[in-house]
């Protein structure tokens, strides 16, 4: 009888070593998918911030204006490639509407953008445009 109460306690420090090697695992890839969700924001706010200085200065170049403030969307995203439309105030106090800008990101470089376009322009509605402009 002492056999078989050797036998079922052995399957049950099996069991015990299993379950915490799957929690082992379970915890590794949370922590996996966490970092990486950092990494990710963390290249779509350097792409936003590489777009923004790329916008205010084109501004600066083809009208002579600093630009007051900006405000940008991501439009389209593939690995660390964006479009960011960015959208310029040109005076102070006012929305961000004078100008717009779609610029191509690729992690934090600006790879090109579009021309200067009213500040409603809609480049989400022809984001296949843009992309297509772009190579993308």
């Amino acid at each position: 009888m002492e056999e078989n109460s050797t036998v079922t306690q052995q399957p049950s420090k099996i069991q015990n070593g299993n379950a915490g090697r799957i929690l082992l695992l379970i915890i590794i890839i949370t922590g996996l998918c966490v970092s990486m969700y950092d990494i990710n924001i963390g290249f779509e706010s350097k792409a936003i911030e590489a777009a923004e200085k790329y916008a205010k200065q084109s501004t600066y170049r083809e009208i002579g204006i600093v630009p007051e403030s900006t405000d940008s969307k991501v439009i389209y995203k593939d690995g660390g490639k964006r479009l960011i439309c960015v959208r310029v105030a040109l005076e102070k106090g006012s929305s961000p509407r004078g100008i717009s800008y779609c610029v191509y990101t690729n992690k934090d470089y600006v790879i090109n953008c579009t021309n200067a376009m009213g500040g409603g322009y809609d480049f989400k509605e022809h984001l296949e445009e843009v992309k297509t402009l772009f190579g993308v």
